[in-house]
């Protein structure tokens, strides 16, 4: 199986956001400003949709390392965040768990054996 580095999921999430409108405001990746922690995670990608008002925020992760790292806890934290101005006040921000290709399944399954909620955790294949 081929080894996905960490950096080119984050290139196609951003690519991904691009081609739906959205303006890259931080991203764990080239010249694009480190995004800040909220509650103590830090999101790979924050984006801008400036028709809506609204931020959308990714985390890349893969099978092997999800119990490993802090995906769980940014999972809980980025995917129950709300604006807190604007047009969107009180609008759930967009959450998207982004991760190689082919990985979708065992993602699911690692979801279900820490019953993490999916309500605003929209999957992201790169």
């Amino acid at each position: 199986m081929e080894v996905i580095d960490k950096n080119d999921v984050v290139k196609d999430v951003i690519d991904k956001f691009k081609e739906k409108g959205l303006e890259i405001t931080h991203a764990n990746f080239g010249g694009h400003r480190k995004p800040d922690e909220v509650q103590n995670v830090r999101p790979d990608v924050i984006a801008w949709d400036n028709d809506k008002d609204l931020y959308h925020i990714a985390a890349v992760t893969r099978a092997e390392v999800f119990d490993k790292t802090d995906t769980i806890d940014k999972i809980k934290v980025l995917s129950n965040l709300m604006m807190g101005k604007g047009r969107s006040k009180d609008t759930r921000i967009p959450f998207y768990l982004a991760m190689p290709k082919g990985q979708l399944e065992k993602i699911d399954q690692k979801l279900d054996k820490y019953n993490l909620e999916r309500k605003n955790l929209m999957p992201m294949e790169c």
